[in-house]
């Protein structure tokens, strides 16, 4: 945000603007819903009842602004998946002529689809690295980059939400990884890296352009990191 971002260069006038806001608003919902009950109560039961019916409506209201998040990370997921599918080309275009047996590809999953629960050890053991708690039931999508060249390797973006019961926050983690046959004849997942120094936050308060420009360059360097790696393994 940019408030966070100017705090971080010492002004942080515009980040008390920011808090000072949401204490407002948050104390003029509160005096809204006292003068609601007053209005509409003539007697205890009626009070209760109002406390009730308010607490219900104002629950419904934060969910659907928290799956703004949600919605914003779908952009995410889209341009991501793009810029995948650019790289494929180029490197079938480029590389491909020069790797003999290779093959390059993108694949994705939308939430709630039939294969997003698909990749749950590797998000998993990737938010263990970055010390928070991945919820893939509530939200989960990726897209991923497969390169093919003797073993396979994946670089892997999945979004899904942070903590144990969702509050408007979805995080996206990129890692790369490699799958390997053991004696068994089974894909093992070995050498799993996370590729960025942080995960990326997808805040429901925050804008969309400015959520997007902070993505592009999180994503191109992670993903610069994961062909670097992918290349130095050949």
């Amino acid at each position: 945000m940019r408030e966070l971002e100017a705090a971080a260069h010492g002004d942080l006038g515009s980040l008390v603007d920011l808090f000072s806001g949401v204490e407002v608003r948050a104390l003029t919902r509160a005096m809204s819903l006292a003068a609601d009950i007053q209005r509409e109560a003539d007697n205890i039961s009626q009070v209760i009842g109002a406390v009730r019916d308010a607490l219900q409506q104002r629950g419904t209201s934060s969910k659907e602004e928290w799956n703004r998040a949600k919605e914003l990370s779908g952009n995410l997921l889209d341009y991501a998946r793009d810029q995948i599918e650019e790289v494929v080309a180029q490197l079938r275009r480029e590389v491909g002529p020069q790797l003999a047996e290779s093959e390059f590809f993108a694949d994705s999953e939308s939430a709630n689809s039939r294969r997003s629960g698909y990749y749950r050890f590797q998000v998993l053991e990737a938010a263990k690295r970055h010390d928070y708690f991945a919820n893939l039931r509530d939200h989960h999508a990726w897209t991923r980059l497969v390169l093919r060249a003797g073993t396979q390797a994946e670089i892997l973006v999945s979004f899904h939400t942070l903590g144990r019961d969702f509050r408007g926050v979805v995080v996206g983690s990129l890692v790369f990884f490699k799958r390997e046959e053991t004696e068994g004849h089974q894909a093992q997942v070995t050498d799993l890296t996370p590729l960025t120094d942080e995960v990326f936050q997808v805040n429901y308060l925050e804008q969309g352009s400015l959520v997007e420009e902070r993505f592009r360059k999180w994503f191109r360097d992670g993903l610069i990191r994961g062909l670097d790696r992918w290349y130095r393994g050949l």
